[in-house]
């Protein structure tokens, strides 16, 4: 949800369920490097199976995004277990004092956020461009991620339809119709197939083209460039 990814809920449970692989190291007896390579190893497949791998831009994001997480709410879980806990002796219970580890994970977690909240204000506006978008083409629905492009005003010449562009290698195509376009220092044509309908952050849309693009955008982790009309 922070990352706006449109992802398959079952893709979701599958790297939740690796995830919880790790929970068996507690049981197996090994140095304290080797269960950190392996809940390295963990999760990155975490990442892999849940996001799939587009490119190194998009895989680093989803790892550092899923690492901040896990050490401000691991951090939070921690401190609440030991200051409102009870340490238990005989038949008294004693409640625990503030605590310097609590300082400690105060400071690295505040440290954590500054960083995050820094890096992300430099991509709140591409951020508001990210949508989620679901292609129903051919008795199959797409989930894709969408950047609505304002710079993308491409219509089909005939009867004036939006355009997007879909990145897609292996789709099959029947009777595409085929539409020039322009750009800056670059002409040519592009094949393009009428969708039953395109659902952008749960708007639908009917009577809409697709172009398909077998070139790779450079838009970290986006599957189709929106056409500037879906806002």
């Amino acid at each position: 949800m922070l990352l706006k990814r449109n992802i398959n809920i079952k893709r979701i449970i599958l790297g939740a369920i690796i995830g919880s692989i790790s929970i068996l190291f507690l049981f197996i007896k090994m140095s304290s490097f080797s269960l950190f390579i392996f809940k390295v190893i963990i999760s990155i497949l975490m990442i892999i199976i849940t996001f799939g791998y587009k490119d190194k831009k998009y895989f680093i994001t989803n790892i550092i995004t899923l690492y901040i997480i896990s050490f401000i709410l691991g951090g939070i879980m921690y401190y609440l277990n030991i200051e409102f806990s009870y340490k238990q002796i005989g038949i008294i219970f004693i409640h625990k004092n503030l605590s310097i580890s609590f300082i400690v994970l105060f400071i690295i977690s505040l440290i954590l956020i500054y960083v995050y909240i820094r890096n992300k204000i430099k991509e709140v506006k591409d951020i508001s461009c990210y949508k989620k978008v679901d292609i129903y083409y051919k008795d199959k629905i797409y989930h894709l991620n969408g950047y609505l492009d304002s710079g993308n005003k491409l219509y089909d010449p005939y009867k004036r339809r939006p355009i997007s562009i879909w990145y897609k290698k292996d789709i099959e195509i029947d009777k595409p119709l085929y539409v020039p376009y322009q750009t800056i220092g670059k002409k040519g044509v592009i094949p393009c197939i009428l969708v039953d309908m395109i659902i952008i952050d749960k708007i639908k849309y009917k009577n809409t083209l697709i172009g398909i693009s077998k070139t790779p955008f450079f838009i970290e982790g986006m599957d189709i460039i929106l056409h500037s009309s879906y806002k």
